[in-house]
C-alpha cells in the first residue's frame, strides 16, 4: 500500500476529518498585551517549538481582521498580534489549528507500528501521478553544493552533492556530510506541492522530522521555499515540524524567509514569532536586514516595523561592516544586474518610508548612539562633558560621583541599565565582547590584567541567554573564540564554551580567524603560532637580560598553552574539515 493510494482515499475527506486550514481562509491568532522586549533575548539557540503559541482549542474563533490598521509611529508598542485582532473579540484559543487529537495522530501512530522497509515503501509513491502535480509551474529550489547554500540564502554544510533533484515523495538516505533528508526535501520543494498533498505527506513523515547537521530545522527550509501562509499553518501546530532554532552559522529561520509567496500574509506570519524577531546572526544582522532587501508590497515595510520590538534601536544599529539597514537597502537598489526595475522601485519606496519613519520618530532631532558597552570596552572614561574637573558624572546613569570611573564600575552601571544592547556593534563594526579581548585598556597606574579582563567579560556575558554574542565575528572575520584563544585568555575561553550547548562546542573551537596578511587559519593553528612567537620573544629577552619582559612573555606562553589544552579537549584540529568546522552533534 503506497502513499498515493492512501492519499487518494483520504483527500476527499480532508476538510472534515483533519480540519486543515484552506487556501484564503481567515485565521484567528492569539492576542497579547503590549509589552517591551529586552534587547538581548534568551532564546538564541534553544530549539523551542512554536506550539506553545497555540493553546488547546475546541472550536473555531472569529476571523482575523486583515483590514485593521495601526499607527506606524507607535514604534515602542510591540502588540505583535493584538493590533490585528478584531475589536471587541478576545482571544479564546480558537483557531484553524483546532484539530481532534485522535485524528491528528492517527496517521503517524499507524506508521510507528510498521517496519522500516514497510515505511519506505509507503513513503515512495509513483512520481508520475497527476495528483502530485502543481497547478502552476514554479522554479525548482537551487542548491549550491560548493558554497553550501539553498536558494542563495540558507546556509548548510558544503557537501559537493546537488540535492535539488532529490525527490520529496520518495525516501532516500540522509546525506552523510550535510544531513539533508526527505523531511527537508518536502519543505524546500513545498512551493511545487499542492497544499492538501503537502499537509497529508508531512503527517506521514512527522516521525522523521529532524535538523540537518548544521542545525537547520525543517522550518528553516520551509522559510526559504517562498510559500504562502497556508503552508506554514499546516506545520506550526506540530512540535515535530515547528521547532525553531539557529543553525551553526547563527542564521535563524526568519533570516532566510523568502516573502515572494506570502503576499498579505507576511505580517501575520511574523506575528507568530514575537520573541525571535530581533535575533542577530554572525554579522549582527536581524531579520530586517534581509527582509527589507526584498521587494515588499506597499505599506508592508511599516506594518513590519509596527510589530518589531525596539524598532528604532535596531533600525539605527550597525552590523559588523559598520552598515545600517538603510545602507543595506540602498546597496540592494544599486544591484541593477540582479533585480528587476519593479523590484528596485518597491525597495526604493520602502527606503523612503523607513527614513520618514525614523525622522518622524525622532521628532526632527539627530539620534546618536548612546554611550555603552562598546565605549567602555574601548577604554573610555565615561565622564560627561558637562561635569567639572573635580566631579565624575557617569554618561550611562547620569549620576554625579555615584561610582568611580573604573571600567568595572562603568560595566556594572551599564548592566544595571538594561536598555543598553550588549551585542550592538559600534560604527566600526566591533562588538563589546570582541573589544574586551582585543583592545588593551589602561588602569590609572598600570595595564589591565588578564584577571580584570575576565571579570569584565563575565559581567558583559554572564548567562546562556546572552550567547548570541558568542557567535558574532569581528570586522576582520575573526570568530570570538579565535580572538580569545590567540591572546591567552584561558579563563574567558572556558567561560564562553561553558555558556554554549555541548553539541556546538566542537564547531566553536574549530572556527577560523585571519592572519595579518589576510590568510584564513583555524583557532588551534593561531594559538600554536602565538606560542611559537612567545618562545622567540622569551629567548630574545634572555639574551638581552630583560627579566621583566622575559617574565611577561613566559606568563603569556603558559596562558596560551592552557588555551591549547582546552581547545584540544573539545576536539580542535589544526586543519578542520567541513564537518568538524560546522557540524552540530
Amino acid at each position: 500500500m503506497d502513499l498515493y493510494a492512501r492519499v487518494g482515499r483520504i483527500i476527499d475527506a480532508i476538510t472534515t476529518k483533519y480540519m486543515l486550514p484552506q487556501v484564503n481562509s481567515p485565521v484567528s491568532i492569539p492576542s497579547c498585551q503590549a509589552q517591551f522586549y529586552p534587547v538581548m533575548h534568551d532564546t538564541y539557540h534553544s530549539p523551542l517549538s512554536i506550539t506553545g503559541f497555540f493553546p488547546p482549542v475546541t472550536s473555531h474563533g472569529d476571523a482575523f481582521d486583515a483590514d485593521s490598521t495601526c499607527d506606524p509611529f507607535q514604534y515602542n508598542s510591540c502588540t505583535a498580534v493584538s493590533t490585528w485582532s478584531n475589536s471587541g473579540t478576545s482571544w479564546s484559543g480558537e483557531s484553524y489549528f483546532d484539530e481532534p487529537p485522535n485524528n491528528r495522530l492517527s496517521l503517524s501512530t499507524s506508521m510507528s507500528s510498521l517496519s522500516q522497509a514497510s515505511q519506505e515503501s509507503i513513503l515512495s509513491p509513483p512520481q508520475t501521478s497527476h495528483s502530485f502535480l502543481q497547478y502552476s509551474l514554479v522554479s525548482s529550489p537551487q542548491h549550491d553544493a560548493q558554497k553550501g547554500l539553498w536558494n542563495s540564502v540558507l546556509r548548510v554544510i558544503p557537501c559537493q552533492q546537488d540535492h535539488s533533484h532529490c525527490s520529496w515523495d520518495k525516501s532516500f538516505s540522509r546525506c552523510s556530510i550535510c544531513g539533508f533528508s526527505q523531511c527537508h526535501a518536502i519543505m524546500i520543494h513545498a512551493k511545487s506541492i499542492r497544499l492538501d498533498i503537502f499537509a497529508m505527506t508531512i503527517s506521514l513523515l512527522r516521525d522523521l522530522a529532524s535538523p540537518d547537521y548544521a542545525g537547520n530545522h525543517p522550518l528553516a527550509f520551509l522559510m526559504a521555499a517562498g510559500v504562502s501562509l497556508e503552508y506554514f499553518k499546516t506545520v506550526l501546530w506540530d512540535v515535530k515540524w515547528s521547532t525553531f532554532g539557529s543553525n551553526v552559522f547563527s542564521q535563524s529561520p526568519l533570516h532566510v524567509l523568502d516573502v515572494q509567496g506570502l503576499g498579505d500574509g507576511l505580517v501575520e506570519l511574523l506575528a507568530y514569532f514575537p520573541q525571535y524577531l530581533s535575533l542577530r546572526d554572525s554579522k549582527c544582522r536581524t531579520l530586517l536586514h534581509y527582509l527589507f532587501s526584498q521587494p515588499l508590497e506597499y505599506g508592508d515595510y511599516l506594518r513590519v516595523l509596527q510589530i518589531f520590538p525596539n524598532v528604532i534601536h535596531y533600525l539605527l544599529a550597525f552590523d559588523t561592516n559598520g552598515k545600517k539597514i538603510t545602507h543595506i537597502m540602498q546597496e540592494a537598489i544599486e544591484k541593477k544586474e540582479t533585480i528587476s526595475v519593479q523590484a528596485r522601485e518597491k525597495i526604493s519606496a520602502g527606503l523612503k518610508e523607513i527614513n520618514h519613519f525614523i525622522n518622524a520618530s525622532a521628532g526632527g532631532r539627530h539620534i546618536t548612539r548612546p554611550y555603552g558597552f562598546v565605549d567602555i570596552a574601548r577604554g573610555n572614561s565615561g565622564n560627561s562633558q558637562e561635569s567639572s574637573c573635580f566631579l565624575y558624572q557617569c554618561r550611562v546613569c547620569g549620576a554625579t560621583d555615584a561610582h568611580s570611573d573604573s571600567y568595572h564600575d562603568q560595566m556594572l552601571c551599564a548592566c544595571d541599565y538594561g536598555g543598553i544592547d550588549r551585542n550592538a556593534p559600534d560604527e566600526q563594526g566591533w562588538t563589546a565582547a570582541h573589544l574586551l579581548v582585543s583592545h588593551k585598556r589602561q588602569n590609572r597606574d598600570s595595564e589591565e590584567t588578564p584577571a580584570q579582563t575576565t571579570e569584565l567579560f563575565r559581567l558583559l556575558i554572564f548567562s546562556p541567554e546572552l550567547r548570541e554574542a558568542l557567535h558574532v565575528v569581528d570586522p576582520n572575520g575573526n570568530s570570538l573564540v579565535y580572538n580569545i584563544a590567540t591572546r591567552g585568555f584561558y579563563e574567558i575561553l572556558e567561560c564562553v564554551l561553558r555558556l554554549e550547548e555541548e553539541s556546538r562546542r566542537r564547531a566553536m573551537v574549530n572556527s577560523f580567524g585571519r592572519t595579518g596578511d589576510g590568510q584564513e587559519q583555524s583557532v588551534l593553528a593561531g594559538v600554536e603560532m602565538a606560542i611559537a612567537e612567545c618562545e622567540r620573544k622569551t629567548q630574545r629577552c634572555t639574551r638581552a637580560r630583560d627579566g621583566c619582559e622575559k617574565a611577561r612573555w613566559a606568563r603569556l606562553g603558559q596562558d596560551l598553552n592552557r588555551c591549547r589544552n582546552i581547545l584540544k579537549r573539545w576536539g580542535a584540529e589544526w586543519e578542520p574539515d567541513m564537518i568538524q568546522r560546522w557540524r552540530i552533534y
